[in-house]
C-alpha cells in the first residue's frame, strides 16, 4: 500500500496541507509516522476519507458531525443525523428569506429617502410604539428595558433608533430631547406596547432630512433645519417631531445622519 507525505496528498485531492492538518484533529484522516525519519505518511485510506469528509463538508456539516458520523455512527444514526441537519438548513433558509426580504424593504426605503430628500409631505402615518431609552443625556434605566430593548432589537430595521423633540423646543430653540426605540405598531407587540408610548395613527407633516453630527450639541441646528422645512407647509407652532434614523454613512470624512420626520398635525 503506497504511502505519501501530506504535501503529495494535498495536490492529489485539491485541498491544502493546512486543511488535511485539521481535519487530523478530528480524527476525520490518521497519519502514521515513519519512526526512522519521524516524516508522517498517509495511506490510500486516508484518500477516501477525505473525499467523504468533502461530500459532508459540502452537504453543511461541521467537522464535529462529520467526525461523529464516520467514526461513530451506523446507518440508523447516520440517517438520523441526516433528518436533523435537514431541518436545520430549512430553518436557515426561512430566516435567510427573512433577511432578504428586510433587506428588500431597507433597500426601497433608502432609495425613497434619497428621491425625496429635501421634500415635504402631507400624509397618513399608521400608529406606532416608541420606547425611550434617554431623556437628553441621560439613560433611562427602567426595569422593563430589558424585555422591551431586546423586542425591538430583534425586529430591526422594522423597528428604528428614534430622536423625539418636544414641541417647547422649537418655541424656544433650546433642544429637549430624548432618543428611542420606534416602529409601526403590529399584533405581536401587545406583549409590550404597555411599556411604551403608543403613538396613534396621525395625519402627518412629513420630510427627509440629512445631517451632519454633531447635531446633539448644535441642537438649535437641528432644530432650524426642520423649521424651515415646517415653514413651508405651515406658519403654526410644531408640537413635537419624530426623527426616525435609517442611515449614518461617512461621507467625505464626516458622519451623516439621514432622518424621516414625522411631525402630527393637530
Amino acid at each position: 500500500m503506497g504511502q505519501y507525505k501530506v504535501g503529495q496528498l494535498s495536490k492529489v485531492m485539491g485541498v491544502t496541507s493546512h486543511t488535511i492538518k485539521h481535519y487530523e484533529k478530528f480524527n476525520l484522516v490518521a497519519p502514521v509516522k515513519d519512526q526512522e525519519n519521524n516524516y508522517r505518511y498517509y495511506d490510500m485510506r486516508q484518500f477516501n476519507r477525505i473525499l467523504e469528509s468533502k461530500i459532508y463538508r459540502n452537504i453543511g456539516f461541521p467537522l464535529k458531525d462529520i467526525s461523529e458520523i464516520m467514526n461513530e455512527c451506523d446507518n440508523e444514526a447516520f440517517k438520523v443525523k441526516l433528518v436533523e441537519h435537514k431541518k436545520k438548513l430549512k430553518r436557515e433558509i426561512e430566516l435567510l428569506q427573512q433577511q432578504y426580504e428586510l433587506a428588500s424593504a431597507f433597500y426601497k426605503e433608502s432609495q425613497e429617502i434619497d428621491e425625496k430628500m429635501g421634500q415635504w409631505f402631507v400624509q397618513p402615518c399608521p400608529k406606532m410604539l416608541f420606547y425611550r431609552q434617554t431623556e437628553n443625556d441621560e439613560v433611562m434605566m427602567e426595569e422593563s428595558i430589558d424585555h422591551v430593548v431586546s423586542s425591538f432589537m430583534e425586529q430591526i430595521p422594522k423597528a428604528l433608533p428614534t430622536l423625539f423633540i418636544d414641541g417647547s423646543s422649537f418655541s424656544s430653540n433650546r433642544l429637549s430631547y430624548s432618543w428611542g426605540i420606534a416602529k409601526e405598531y403590529s399584533e405581536e407587540d401587545k406583549g409590550i406596547e404597555d411599556y411604551c408610548e403608543v403613538i396613534e395613527s396621525f395625519r402627518g407633516f412629513v420630510s427627509y432630512i440629512r445631517v451632519k453630527i454633531p447635531y446633539i450639541g448644535k441642537g438649535h441646528r437641528l432644530l432650524e433645519i426642520i423649521k424651515e422645512k415646517y415653514k413651508e407647509f405651515s406658519t403654526g407652532d410644531i408640537p413635537r417631531a419624530y426623527l426616525l434614523q435609517y442611515k449614518m454613512l461617512n461621507e467625505n470624512s464626516e458622519e451623516y445622519h439621514y432622518f424621516k420626520v414625522l411631525i402630527p398635525l393637530e
